[in-house]
């Protein structure tokens, strides 16, 4: 018998996690860097799945990630990151990256604020 039914991978659980309730208890812990990424993972989940946000708002939401982990990565060291960069799967690192280099390319070439921020087929249209 299950004793616990939860989805990692909601939107209920992502809310909880990376809450501002959660950011003033890390900030209040004195653990400032964690405060940081749980703002910025909840700046850039707003980014892309928030309706009415600007689109500069967006692209500030989504660099703020972007440069909290490009920044926190020390690209001088040897060897490279093989696996993990600070904790993460190399692949999502890198996927997030690019994640958010394609969007803001992706708006540039749009013309008139018609891309669908959840669609990338909208710009055939």
């Amino acid at each position: 018998m299950a004793e616990e039914v939860s989805d990692l991978m909601s939107d209920s659980m992502a809310a909880t996690h990376f809450s501002e309730e959660v950011e003033r208890e890390m900030i209040h812990l004195g653990d400032e860097k964690a405060a940081d990424l749980c703002r910025d993972i909840r700046l850039w989940w707003a980014a892309e799945d928030t309706a009415g946000i600007s689109a500069k708002d967006r692209v500030i939401n989504r660099l703020m990630l972007q440069n909290g982990l490009i920044n926190n990565y020390n690209f001088g060291s040897f060897p490279p990151a093989a696996m993990y960069i600070n904790g993460w799967p190399i692949q999502l690192w890198e996927a997030l990256i690019a994640h958010i280099d394609a969007k803001i390319i992706i708006f540039s070439l749009c013309h008139g604020g018609t891309n669908n921020v959840r669609a990338f087929s909208s710009l055939a249209g």
